[in-house]
């Protein structure tokens, strides 16, 4: 499960269609709450 905050930056980027965006917000939220890691590769 993401955490809401989480979706939300990724619903955003990914509407922008910013590739770079999406990846950094990815791998920040994975270093940040690693439990919820896996779901955000999803």
């Amino acid at each position: 499960m993401i955490p809401e905050n989480i979706r939300a930056m990724l619903d955003a980027a990914l509407d922008a269609g910013n590739e770079s965006d999406v990846s950094t917000i990815v791998k920040y939220a994975r270093a940040a709450d690693p439990l919820s890691g896996d779901a955000v590769l999803a």
